[in-house]
């Protein structure tokens, strides 16, 4: 009976150490919904929302090419020539 007690003892402890990894990299935030907002002169406004209940604005200008984003990791905007769909990933890490 001890023997069993031992043996069980080491795998419950064997599937929760290896538990720890696997959980945390699920953990990745990913984008859930953008939701275009509608435009204001030559630029177009879109919410972003993240599977960890954040959200983020997004600023496409047309005439430049950029799309704008200030992600929470950030302290101001980030403007480049990239997709939305690409501003909206970094504004969810």
């Amino acid at each position: 009976m001890k023997n069993n007690i031992k043996h069980l003892s080491l795998i419950l402890t064997f599937l929760f150490v290896f538990s720890i990894p696997v959980s945390a990299a699920n953990t990745e935030v990913r984008v859930t919904n953008v939701v275009d907002a509608g435009t204001d002169g030559d630029e177009r406004f879109y919410t972003v929302y993240c599977s960890n209940g954040k959200s983020a604005a997004l600023v496409k200008r047309y005439t430049i090419g950029e799309v704008c984003t200030r992600p929470s990791y950030a302290d101001k905007d980030i403007c480049r020539v990239w997709s939305v769909d690409e501003a909206a990933l970094e504004s969810c890490k």
